[in-house]
């Protein structure tokens, strides 16, 4: 999905955000961007460099800086009913590397599930319920597998 960034200083040149189960990408007049740790130099209107910056944190909607003072958000607050999904994510890291793993990838996901604004509530719901049961189902599968060849 493809979200248009709405500033001021880049109206005929526009700056979108594509975002993707993997990753998000910065797109300029169509075009992918190439950054570095999230930075991007891009002309505005007024041919003048400014520094776009991509905020991306686990658990907050991502959103910009321009020039490191004007924050743009894209995407909607996440509801407060979303932390209720992130508790047992979050319990998955007392079973080690692999919860860590498992707990950081099923928190992204229910986060990119909570952004999107064309699920329904329940939709949303759901499929938050069916990233938490197939997360808890890999996790446990991972440990009886290294318990079996461990203790063979």
């Amino acid at each position: 999905m493809e979200y248009p960034v709405k500033h001021k200083d880049f109206i005929k040149n526009k700056i979108t955000l594509q975002l993707s189960p993997t990753k998000i990408q910065v797109m300029y007049n169509g075009e992918e961007v190439k950054g570095k740790r999230g930075k991007f130099y891009l002309e505005d209107d007024n041919r003048k460099t400014r520094e776009i910056k991509l905020m991306d944190y686990l658990i907050t909607p991502p959103y910009i800086t321009v020039d490191k003072h004007e924050k743009i958000h894209i995407f909607t607050e996440i509801q407060k009913y979303m932390f209720l999904f992130l508790v047992p994510s979050i319990l998955m890291i007392r079973f080690g590397i692999i919860g860590w793993v498992l707990g950081a990838i099923s928190i992204y996901s229910i986060r990119n599930i909570n952004i999107d604004t064309s699920r329904t509530f329940s939709n949303k719901c759901l499929m938050n319920l069916l990233i938490i049961i197939v997360s808890y189902i890999i996790l446990i599968a991972l440990i009886v597998l290294i318990n079996l060849i461990a203790f063979r």
